[in-house]
């Protein structure tokens, strides 16, 4: 509840009635009466007046009673109390000021005058449009927003422009009035999605970006857990988009993740997804089971960020929706899905294990052209980032920490695109080495830095393994709790290292075929108990882009590591 002059406004709320939602209440302290006007379908948020707003920040949606709103809505109070004749009676003076600063604004403006404007906002015009206006957002602290309005004069949509913020490509929500008031018009408000605090403490208040037509095609398309469930093997060589589509969708995702850091910074909670390797019926069921990254039912986007550690594309015989769909992800929701970099998100990888292969064989591509689909993927990989930290405490990356990386500011210094150099010469070429390609000592006994044989095959010297005692150190010098990483498959679908301080994650059950594993997915709450998601390997396996043997002979999976950490961590 707030105040706004002699009116106690009362929004949202919970009943033991079974209704969708209920009616904001406004109680007159001058006159004693009490009257119901637009509807408002939240209860347990916080709620404050600034000027002639109401802000409303997080709570729970009828629709998701379940799962946390992070959304700051905005009603114009004005045309809030416009809905009721006696109401806007009784404040007719103050509406009747309102209006004659806004008249005011207008004529200083048409004279070009640069007068600081009062700190008082005027009125905004209603729309019965549904299109959202045409506005671009910044950041502000929310103590100082002075709002200004410039009015068409018309009963379009009216921009709401902010000194500090302005509202661009908001979403523009309608509260419906009471059923019992007939002919009366209807309330605008504007959504905001996903406030934020900045590192100087500032709130930060981003939308996701506006939806583009051709990421919504691909969601539709393949973020269908139930018709994956019952796909079969013979349906696999079908694609359903054009490659100039996954083109243009490749194009958007790079115009995304090429404008975020090389760290990113993630919020609790938090689902964390291991290697994927094509494997997009496992990632159905871990969607299907656990919620899916999507707004309405049985999605859980507006209350979890996910992040994937990478290994999207290779092996398995669905790189392609498993990319695409986590590109049109992206794209759709920039700041809740986060795509890390994996060792196999390398053309000299990805040309040799299948990728490659399925894009010439399923979109027909005869060579490795500039526009190729093969050569776009891989450009929006060489953009993607390299690590991320959860709330300052937890460090997620694909492979490890070698022997070359001591501080997260050494990632942040590499630039992009880039292309990994197998061969390092350098020490940036190292740092990004180890992150991509490292592993963990075998047990909790062996410590330091030892070779990595099984990855270095061509003996190059730059893939090693490290021990507990360095994962420790590591951590000890950044200030962090714990490491979670992927890249080894392993029987349980995750496993713990030096002592709980560090997790491997793998989310492809039955990886090549040959291991029978389980896969996970963890999700980080907000006090940072993990709590593990398992699936199991389905009946009759899974299928692999390789399945001929002297393929597997040339490029065999990596072992996976088999629990034996025993020791001191």
């Amino acid at each position: 509840m707030a105040f706004y002059h002699n009116l106690l406004i009362i929004l949202g709320g919970r009943t033991d009635q079974d209704i969708k939602s209920i009616p904001i209440e406004v109680y007159d302290t001058g006159t004693s009466e009490w009257y119901k006007l637009a509807a408002f379908d939240k209860f347990r948020h916080s709620s404050w007046i600034l000027e002639n707003f109401l802000y409303t920040h997080g709570g729970f949606d009828y629709s998701s009673p379940m799962i946390s709103n992070n959304s700051l809505v905005m009603i114009d109070i004005i045309k809030l109390i416009e809905t009721n004749p006696i109401l806007t009676k009784g404040m007719s003076q103050i509406i009747d000021n309102v209006k004659k600063l806004e008249r005011d604004r207008e004529l200083e403006k048409e004279k070009g005058s640069k007068k600081t404007t009062p700190n008082l906002s005027p009125n905004t015009s209603i729309s019965t449009t549904k299109k959202s206006p045409d506005l671009s957002i910044k950041e502000t602290t929310l103590s100082s927003l002075n709002v200004n309005l410039m009015n068409n004069q018309t009963k379009k949509t009216t921009n709401r422009i902010f000194s500090d913020i302005s509202l661009g490509n908001a979403e523009l929500s309608t509260l419906t009035p009471d059923k019992d008031k007939k002919n009366s018009e209807r309330v605008q408000c504007v959504v905001i999605s996903k406030v934020k605090l900045d590192e100087n403490g500032k709130y930060k208040l981003t939308k996701d970006n506006e939806t583009d037509p051709l990421c919504d095609l691909f969601i539709k398309a393949f973020l269908q857990p139930l018709e994956w469930k019952k796909r079969k093997d013979n349906e696999s060589d079908r694609f359903r988009f054009k490659p100039e589509q996954v083109y243009d969708l490749a194009k958007q995702a790079i115009n995304v993740v090429a404008n975020q850091p090389i760290v990113v910074k993630i919020n609790t909670p938090a689902k964390v997804f291991g290697d994927v390797h094509g494997q997009f019926q496992d990632l159905m069921r871990f969607f299907e089971m656990w919620g899916e990254p999507k707004e309405g039912a049985n999605g859980d986007i507006a209350a979890i960020d996910y992040l994937f550690l990478g290994d999207y594309v290779d092996r398995g015989t669905y790189s392609l929706e498993t990319i695409c769909l986590l590109m049109a992800l992206k794209v759709k929701y920039p700041e809740r899905i986060h795509l890390l970099r994996g060792n196999h998100e390398d053309r000299l990888i990805n040309a040799n294990f299948g990728f490659l292969e399925e894009c010439q064989n399923r979109l027909n591509e005869e060579s490795m052209h500039d526009d190729s689909i093969f050569n776009v993927v891989n450009e929006f990989f060489e953009y993607l980032p390299l690590a991320a930290i959860i709330e300052d405490q937890i460090l997620c990356l694909h492979g490890g920490i070698g022997a070359s990386l001591n501080y997260i500011s050494d990632i942040e210094l590499i630039e992009r695109p880039l292309e990994i150099v197998h061969e390092a010469q350098t020490k940036t070429q190292q740092i990004v080495m180890d992150i991509l390609w490292s592993d963990p000592t075998d047990n909790d006994d062996e410590l330091g830095i030892q070779p990595n044989l099984q990855r270095d095959s061509n003996n190059y010297g730059n893939i090693v393994k490290f021990g507990p005692d360095i994962v420790k150190k590591f951590l000890q010098q950044n200030n962090l709790n714990m490491i979670m990483r992927a890249h080894e498959c392993v029987l349980d679908g995750f496993e713990r290292f030096a002592g709980g301080s560090l997790i491997t994650i793998f989310s492809a059950t039955d990886y090549c075929r040959r291991h029978n594993n389980a896969g996970a997915m963890l999700i980080v709450k907000n006090n940072f108990e993990i709590i593990p998601h398992l699936i199991y390997p389905p009946d009759g396996g899974n299928k692999n882009w390789i399945e001929d043997d002297d393929y597997y002979k040339k490029r065999p999976p990596t072992p996976p590591r088999i629990r034996n950490n025993k020791g001191n961590y």
